[in-house]
């Protein structure tokens, strides 16, 4: 049984036994099958889906769920068991220990596979496509797994971060430029430096760097604000999120500085992309000791989420992860920076950053700063 056969999305079904009515209904279908003879029966639903027709989905069927579904259950428990258990943890609360086996299941599930059993599927040009001794994935949410997942993948599942950056780069060849969603900067440039930084083997250095320049340097560019910041050193805020545009581009531009010189050799390149990674410092404000949004000589102060993409100036301002040194200015920030009065809970001052009281999620504290505290309540 298939349903959207006339689309690029089909799903089979394989049922235990053949039914023995099918009636339409909106949004679906009631199927029927033969009562039991006595007491209860059980019928085994496998399904499968493709974007590529409905034969590689009944083909996944026939590869992958041939078995009977204890069997299945089995190899799905066992194959998880050897996912997870490359870290053991050495707890004795089985809270904990489920808490975190719990998390590190949810950081495998996405990016997902998007092949079917026999290597095919349909990549972003809409087209038909075959990878061969590995997956094809899909599904990148480059602002959500940056600063964390991909790191985490690279660090403990290399093999998979291997097959995730092939696929960026695919996308590349069929669209002319690497994944991005609906967030801000262009994170597959940082997501492939760091991968390969780390040792990731098997990428083509030089399609990778092609790949990258192309997405955020080259035109036409993908983001519309593109071309100010590239003008201007930094996005105005006649233009959404600019403050967070702004950092996120810039560290993006650093990522690829880092590339240019220890694997492209591209001393010019590198010059250029760590000049321009130091962007965020155009909407230094000096009194606020904030990044707030700017347009020429105005300043936005208290612009509470204005200008900030899931966050406020605490959150950007201290996100800038590139932040080097100057001639004067230590650590690329000026010394000022250093002596700001921090905020506590009560707004006292004593510590230089309350991020977790402030805010409902952890704040990036990525600044190299000499001096750094934060609370730990």
């Amino acid at each position: 049984m298939f349903i959207n056969e006339n689309t690029n999305a089909y799903t089979a079904f394989r049922f235990s036994e053949p039914y023995t009515s099918r009636d339409t209904v909106p949004g679906g279908y009631i199927l029927s099958f033969a009562a039991a003879r006595s007491g209860v029966k059980v019928i085994l639903l496998r399904l499968s889906a493709s974007r590529v027709s409905k034969e590689s989905a009944e083909r996944n069927i026939a590869v992958e769920l041939k078995k009977g579904f204890d069997d299945i259950w089995k190899d799905t428990r066992s194959a998880w068991t050897r996912t997870l258990s490359v870290i053991d943890v050495a707890d004795s609360s089985e809270t904990n220990k489920t808490v975190f086996y719990t998390a590190l299941y949810h950081a495998c599930l996405l990016p997902w596979v998007i092949s079917d059993a026999d290597g095919h599927y349909r990549g972003a040009d809409g087209k038909v496509h075959t990878v061969t001794g590995r997956n094809a994935y899909g599904g990148f949410s480059p602002w959500d797994t940056f600063r964390s997942l991909h790191p985490l993948l690279t660090l403990l599942y290399p093999d998979k971060q291997r097959e995730m950056l092939l696929s960026m780069l695919d996308i590349y060849q069929q669209t002319g430029h690497l994944p991005i969603e609906s967030m801000t900067g262009n994170h597959a440039v940082p997501i492939i430096v760091d991968s390969y930084l780390k040792g990731i083997t098997g990428i083509d250095a030089a399609l990778a760097y092609t790949a990258m320049k192309k997405s955020i340097a080259d035109t036409p560019y993908l983001q519309q604000d593109m071309p100010a910041f590239r003008r201007q050193g930094y996005i105005p805020f006649s233009y959404p999120e600019s403050v967070t545009r702004t950092v996120e581009y810039a560290y993006d531009d650093w990522a690829l500085a880092q590339f240019a010189e220890k694997v492209a050799a591209q001393p010019e390149d590198q010059r250029r992309f760590l000049q321009s990674s130091y962007a965020y410092r155009q909407l230094f404000h000096p009194a606020e000791m904030s990044l707030l949004p700017r347009d020429g000589n105005t300043f936005k102060l208290q612009p509470g989420t204005t200008g900030y993409k899931e966050g406020d100036q605490w959150i950007y301002s201290y996100f800038c992860t590139t932040s080097r040194a100057r001639p004067g200015e230590p650590d690329g920030w000026p010394p000022t920076f250093y002596s700001r009065p921090g905020r506590s809970a009560s707004g006292a001052g004593g510590s230089y950053l309350t991020m977790k009281r402030y805010f409902t999620f952890p704040g990036f504290l990525m600044l190299p700063a000499r001096r750094r505290k934060h609370s730990s309540g």
